[in-house]
């Protein structure tokens, strides 16, 4: 394999080598197999869509509506010769087309990738694939009249001399899960330029080959809050506000005249969720009262650990006056506490000698 300008540009295996060839735009406009059988070019208009492609001296174009092609023509000595055409009432979901004087009927999955073909009440083709887009069967019921399909998965257009399917910026092999060109929005994409949908086709699609993602986007307008540095860091989260709890001391000491208490405040019984407790002097009684903060949790889905693990970059803030230095872990990531509040902990002293009027634990 060989990349140029960061697009592949010459691929061998065991059947020879394929070449690839590139505009100043970065876009494919040749592809040449082993041998003389297989070739093509490809010619864009001027936003970059594909409006005809060249295969063996065959050419195809392509009329377009926005993003959608809504008809086929092919060259025929010297003559443009309509071949389908298609209803397709928003982006890569094409309902039907009309091919050979009759209409086939385009079903669904969820990612929106043609599942079968319909001619009236009877199917034509099904498809189905593996994870990354290969296909994983195809069939054909009866005669077909004619009748092409270059719609498969996620509806984008398969070429099938080069084993790519066109996803409008750049080009996708699915036998790989790559791209054959880098992302053109760079780095927003994320950190692997070749990658599609972040290596979760399951749950995502890509139809013009430079979407950024949506946890980049979520992190990003994080980034901007002020939150986190990149894509790659979790957002900055506060943990939830102070909560009442129950708390239990025993105390061993006496109350003067003057109201001032002398002794030990010891062996207070605490959960894990509060920082200590506060305590004063009412009318001669000892009341205590519970001052919490909650852990340090990070909000939401940890997506992260999904795609790809990056520790030590959340930042979390409390009110840690009163709780001792340390360290604490949280959502698998590690935080250090040194009591200046600003930093989470959630552990306070076991004993304090109260020598005042009030005090806190």
């Amino acid at each position: 394999m060989k990349l140029t300008n960061g697009n592949l540009t010459v691929k061998t295996d065991p059947t020879g080598t394929t070449t690839f060839g590139y505009d100043y735009e970065n876009r494919q406009i040749t592809f040449d197999a082993p041998g003389t059988t297989t070739d093509g070019s490809y010619v864009y208009n001027a936003t970059g869509a594909r409006i005809s492609k060249t295969v063996n001296g065959a050419t195809e174009k392509y009329i377009l509506d926005g993003a959608n092609v809504i008809a086929d023509y092919n060259l025929v000595s010297g003559i443009w010769n309509l071949t389908a055409s298609y209803v397709t009432p928003f982006l890569d979901q094409n309902l039907l087309t009309v091919q050979v004087n009759d209409k086939w009927y385009y079903m669904h999955d969820g990612l929106g990738s043609v599942r079968s073909i319909m001619k009236g009440n009877s199917e034509k083709k099904s498809y189905d694939y593996y994870a990354f887009g290969e296909m994983r069967d195809e069939k054909t019921f009866g005669n077909l009249q004619g009748f092409y399909n270059r719609y498969k998965f996620t509806s984008r257009e398969w070429d099938a001399e080069s084993v790519n399917y066109y996803y409008r910026a750049r080009y996708y092999t699915p036998t790989t899960g790559r791209f054959t060109a880098r992302d053109p929005i760079g780095y927003l994409g994320g950190l692997n330029l070749y990658s599609y949908v972040g290596n979760n086709p399951v749950m995502f699609t890509d139809p013009s080959g430079e979407i950024i993602p949506w946890w980049c986007l979520i992190a990003a307008l994080a980034a901007i809050l002020g939150g986190c540095d990149d894509c790659h860091d979790m957002p900055t989260t506060t943990p939830p506000p102070t909560k009442p709890c129950n708390v239990s001391c025993t105390t061993d000491g006496s109350i003067d005249a003057a109201n001032k208490f002398t002794g030990t405040f010891d062996k207070c019984d605490i959960p894990d969720d509060c920082t200590g407790c506060s305590w004063n002097i009412v009318g001669g009684t000892v009341n205590v009262t519970p001052v919490c903060c909650v852990k340090p949790e990070l909000v939401g889905w940890d997506w992260i650990s999904s795609w790809q693990r990056v520790a030590n970059k959340a930042k979390v803030t409390a009110d840690c006056s009163k709780c001792p230095s340390g360290t604490y872990v949280s959502m698998g990531l590690t935080f250090s506490c040194d009591c200046d509040g600003n930093s989470p902990c959630y552990s306070c002293k076991n004993q304090i000698t109260v020598t005042s009027s009030t005090g806190t634990r």
